[in-house]
């Protein structure tokens, strides 16, 4: 008996872990992602640093529910500064879902993302601000691969003293569009392209960012995931460099689905 369910859990698994798509962010699915992370950062022309984050992230899923939570912690180049990094929650609901080949949609769902600062600003070691993403997004198959589009609001707000007193004003809100594009790809490996545009609304600034999503399964339930993002800002001669910010990341993931 004990070896007949031993079998049967094995080939549940299994069945579930070959239907496992990193680049389908409409898919829901239960996992542990412990991540390292390298951040790159201008401070207006000023001397230029780097943060490495070291992340434990997880994601439980229900029927049409997903509840995404990131903790980390964080080392800047600057003073050799360490400690908590910033903190995210995300919620995300899936209402409709139509796996039919001649479908226009075949998901639908809508998501509430927050980045909590709980890192220290004056240590380069968090945002400083609190940020909020309510958004919808849409998944659309085709032959070649699939199309992800994805519509967030964006309102941020600062937290930190010393932000505050570095801003005209303490709040901003701007419009972000992701074109998430996932192409075919062989058995086991997957990749993401995104386009993203941010369109300012109250004092922020219009942005272009390119991010790459991939990594390959060794494992049925196991993969290895690396992403990279470039951030541009959007001025009247054309895309340039950020001044103040993010310049860009790269990540490395490990991810076991359950």
């Amino acid at each position: 008996m004990k070896k007949i369910l031993l079998l049967t859990t094995l080939l549940l698994s299994s069945l579930l872990a070959e239907d496992i798509d990193p680049s389908n962010p409409t898919q829901m699915n239960t996992s542990l992602n412990p991540t390292l992370e390298y951040q790159s950062y201008n401070d207006n022309g000023q001397e230029a640093y780097n943060t490495t984050v070291a992340k434990l992230e997880g994601q439980i899923s229900g029927p049409g529910v997903l509840l995404l939570a990131e903790v980390g912690y964080a080392s800047s180049s600057l003073n050799n500064n360490s400690g908590i990094a910033d903190s995210r929650l995300r919620f995300f609901h899936l209402p409709y879902s139509n796996s039919s080949e001649n479908a226009l949609v075949n998901a639908f769902g809508w998501s509430v993302d927050t980045f909590i600062p709980t890192g220290d600003y004056t240590k380069q070691l968090g945002s400083g601000a609190l940020v909020i993403n309510p958004g919808i997004v849409s998944a659309h198959n085709f032959s070649w691969g699939a199309l992800y589009p994805n519509l967030m609001y964006e309102y941020m707000i600062a937290i930190d003293d010393t932000l505050k007193s570095s801003l005209q004003e303490d709040s901003s809100q701007a419009l972000k569009f992701d074109l998430n594009i996932s192409p075919k790809m062989p058995k086991g490996w997957w990749l993401m392209v995104t386009p993203s545009f941010t369109a300012d609304i109250k004092n922020s600034s219009d942005g272009v960012a390119l991010r790459a999503f991939s990594g390959f399964f060794f494992t049925k339930n196991q993969a290895i995931a690396l992403e990279i993002q470039y951030n541009f800002k959007v001025q009247e001669d054309g895309l340039n460099a950020i001044q103040n910010g993010q310049e860009f990341y790269a990540k490395t993931q490990y991810q076991y689905y359950f």
